[in-house]
């Protein structure tokens, strides 16, 4: 049940295989690059596409500037810094000759968090840029602000649409008695990984990556579970010696008469 939750976590944390970047009707595709460690993006596009720029630094650094957000990257150092905030990411950025790149996480989920102006739909699989005005802190006009049309106002709300449908068959299965929680998890891994496959954000290397993570991640889980279980019986077998040990001194202690716990005289 744990390995299951565990590779459904994984499932869903898989990235679709090209970034696309929508700024009112303009579209830009960033291409993702695929290595054994995971999907990357080049630093270099990723910046031109949300309008900001992007260069070497010394020290095997990167900058990227967006607005007013300085994103820094270090090759082989799994963190971030943007403005003063240090966020670590699971990949490390790279180096390809002249070409640097940054983990797909970056655009997905470290800039839309950490830096104004962006946000990303993980239904429509879109980087989204906001109004510069808001970027740069302007205060936006509330009549431009309420004009969203309907159609991305329900567009958004579809994000919901696969995490109820997993939630609504797996807890709706246990509830009838379909299947028991046990086969639940893997019902929703199974579902995860269909959800992920049909909105193209699973692939041969994103399932081999999930699969690698969740038997870490149970393996973690169950070391714990082990060294709890062994602590507990090994408090009980100190406790079970010590009273048999009271109890073996009380008996021979009656049989010589001298406390009658199990001595009666005539």
């Amino acid at each position: 049940m744990i390995g299951a939750f565990a590779f459904a976590l994984q499932i869903a944390a898989a990235q679709p295989p090209n970034l696309v970047v929508r700024h009112a009707e303009n579209l830009r595709v960033v291409p993702s690059i695929a290595t054994t460690a995971g999907r990357y993006i080049r630093a270099d596009l990723l910046a031109t596409a949300l309008g900001g720029s992007s260069g070497s630094a010394a020290a095997g650094r990167y900058r990227i500037t967006l607005g007013e957000s300085l994103i820094e990257l270090t090759e082989g150092v799994p963190f971030v810094r943007i403005d003063a905030n240090v966020i670590p990411m699971l990949l490390p950025p790279l180096r390809s000759g002249q070409t640097f790149l940054v983990p797909y996480q970056l655009a997905t989920s470290v800039i839309p968090r950490f830096a104004t102006g962006f946000n990303y739909d993980a239904a429509a699989a879109e980087l989204r840029i906001f109004d510069t005005s808001a970027r740069r802190g302007v205060a936006a006009d509330p009549a431009a602000a309420s004009a969203l049309p309907l159609r991305e106002r329900f567009a958004s709300l579809l994000a919901l649409g696969p995490v109820a449908a997993i939630f609504l068959i797996v807890v709706g299965g246990i509830y009838i008695g379909v299947f028991t929680p046990t086969e639940g998890a893997a019902v929703g891994a199974v579902a995860t990984a269909a959800f992920a496959w049909a909105m193209g954000g699973l692939d041969a290397a994103g399932l081999r990556h999930a699969v690698i993570d969740a038997a870490k991640l149970s393996g973690m889980i169950f070391i714990i579970l082990i060294g709890a279980w062994n602590l507990k019986f090994s408090l009980m077998n100190n406790f079970t010696w010590l009273s048999w040990q009271v109890l073996t001194s009380f008996l021979a202690i009656s049989r010589e008469g001298a406390i009658g716990f199990w001595h009666t005289t005539s």
